[in-house]
C-alpha cells in the first residue's frame, strides 16, 4: 500500500497552504484523526478534531516533505497526502 492517493480532493477534503512554513488547514470533513509521518514512515504527530476546518500546527517539525494520513472518525474514509514544511 502507498502512503499517496490520486483522488484525494474527489473526497472533497482539501488541505492548504503547501507548501507551509507552520501549519495547514484540513477543510472538508467534519472529524477526524490525523497522523503526521516523515519519508522514512515514522510518527511524528497524531491527534484528533471535531470541526468543519481544523489547523494543525507543524511548527515543531523541521523543514522537509511529510505524509499526512487522514481518517474520518466513522472509519468510511481514509487517505493520505504529501506535504511540504519550508
Amino acid at each position: 500500500n502507498s502512503l499517496s492517493t490520486n483522488d484525494f480532493t474527489t473526497h472533497n477534503i482539501k488541505i492548504y497552504p503547501n507548501p507551509t512554513a507552520q501549519y495547514i488547514v484540513v477543510n472538508g470533513v467534519q472529524e477526524f484523526d490525523y497522523n503526521v509521518f516523515s519519508v522514512l514512515g515514522e510518527k511524528l504527530l497524531s491527534g484528533a478534531y471535531t470541526s468543519g476546518q481544523s489547523k494543525i500546527d507543524l511548527t515543531e517539525l523541521a523543514s522537509g516533505t511529510y505524509i499526512i494520513e487522514i481518517q474520518t472518525k466513522d472509519g468510511s474514509q481514509k487517505m493520505s497526502h504529501k506535504i511540504i514544511k519550508q
